[in-house]
This record gives C-alpha cells, structure tokens and sequence, in this order.
C-alpha cells in the first residue's frame, strides 16, 4: 500500500461527545444501496500470511435511522478531508473505498457546513473534517469494543452486547494498535486458499510496525481463519482472527461505519 502523508489532526473526542452528536447531526434516513461490485484486489491486512487475495464487497447493509445510534456520513461526491474546517489537505477522498464499497464515514464532531470524521486517511487514532454539503447523513446502532487482554469481541447494539467471541490479536513484536478505529469495508473471500477464511471487516486502522518483507499493506481488520487453534492467542501481525460462524453474522449485521473501539 502507498506511504500516507503524515500530519497533525484533530484527536478523537470521547465516547460522551459522539453520543451527543449523535441527536444532532442525524436527519432523514439513509438507505443504502449496494451495487453489484465486480472482483476487487485487496492486499490483505497485517496479520494474515499472504499479501495477494481476491475479495468481493458483501452486499449485506442495514438501513440506517434518524434516532438510531451512531452518526454516520456516506459520502456522495468526492472531497476533501482537511485537518481543520479550510485548513490543510490530509487528502483527496473519493465516494467508494479502495475495495469498492460505498464510502461510509463515522461523524464524531460538526462544525457550521462541517462534519468531523474517522477516515483511514488520517492517522491513528486522529480525525479529519469534510464539507457537510458532500455527505448524506444518518445513524447507525452498531459499535465494537475489542479487549486485547481478554482476546475477546463484544458487539453492542443499542448499547446492549448482542454477541462477543474471542479473537486472536497481535503478538508482542507486531501488538494490534489500540484506539478508536471505523469498518470500512465487509468483504466476502472468494478465494477458499485464503488466510483470511470466509471474511473480513476492514477497519480504517493502520499497523505501525510492519514485519520486515511484508509486502501486504498495513490496514487492520477483524477476519476468519482457517486456523481456529490460532483463536484466543497472541499471533497475528496486527489483525484479530475470529471464528467463522461469528464472522459470518458480523458480516450479516454490522454495518460499514460501525465504530471499533480497541483496548488493552
């Protein structure tokens, strides 16, 4: 994957600010419709063994309510993420993702004309502004909480756990970075070789410390593998593996834009 220019943005507010952007941002009600996506390349995420794998945008999504949760923006027209509202370019933003699912962007802040977002274009744990005109808004009730030391998921939905499954996770030299962190993409393999089993959520994270010789990018993601003895330890190059049958509802349920809250 290409080197991102890296600069200072806006850090994420905490979970207080987004329940409370939440009411105020959340107008209408987005539908979301999918289109039937060709074959996209995805280099694969840190943590899975080979760098080249065919994967498929899911077609699955759930339509997002004004009230519902979460705010969310779906971008489009293509735009600009800026560290500040009219202030420096972080980069150019288009209205699918690199894996060609539409382009789903958590809202946590919003300024006159502006909307504050996690986007896998900023950096870690830090956020970008685009123009509220570029975006159709609405809500979502989905977000994850992943705890590293518990090796543990847990999905909430309305604030309440509706499912939580261990997960492998980082090991010591490659550790998956903790923060708050966006899906961006649900992607069905098609590929039965795959390291990554039957699907992937990718998150808007990045792994900073990337083995010597991987050639695979640095995107983080929750996915499958054909090795569940690997669950519930810490082997991975920065990705968190988990078991199919709980990929396989993730994929179902849980939206693009969710927010993925990761913990030590």
């Amino acid at each position: 994957m290409a080197s991102r220019r890296r600069s200072k943005k806006s850090k994420l507010p905490p979970l207080t600010t987004l329940l409370t952007v939440g009411g105020g941002v959340a107008v209408g009600v987005l539908a979301l419709v999918l289109l039937a996506a060709g074959w996209s390349r995805y280099t694969g995420p840190a943590g899975a063994d080979e760098p080249q794998r065919t994967f498929q945008p899911s077609k699955k999504e759930e339509v997002k309510k004004k009230g519902s949760g979460f705010p969310i923006a779906l971008v489009v027209r293509p735009t600009e993420l800026l560290e500040e509202p009219d202030g420096q370019r972080i980069a150019r933003i288009s209205t699918r993702t690199e894996y060609d699912s539409p382009r789903i962007l958590p809202v946590v802040g919003k300024r006159p004309g502006w909307l504050r977002v996690i986007s896998t274009e900023a950096d870690n744990g830090e956020t970008g502004w685009i123009p509220a005109e570029d975006a159709r808004l609405g809500d979502i009730p989905w977000s994850l909480r992943v705890d590293l030391s518990e090796r543990r998921v847990e999905v909430q939905r309305g604030g309440k756990t509706v499912r939580s499954f261990p997960v492998a996770v980082g090991q010591a030299q490659y550790p998956t970075p903790t923060g708050r962190f966006a899906v961006t993409d649900k992607l069905e393999v098609t590929d039965p070789a795959s390291p990554y089993g039957c699907c992937a959520l990718a998150l808007s994270g990045h792994q900073p410390q990337i083995k010597q010789g991987w050639s695979g990018g640095d995107r983080l993601a929750i996915h499958a593998t054909p090795d569940p003895t690997s669950i519930g330890k810490a082997v991975s190059l920065g990705c968190m593996r988990a078991p199919t049958k709980d990929m396989l509802w993730m994929v179902d349920k849980v939206p693009t834009g969710t927010i993925v809250e990761i913990k030590n």
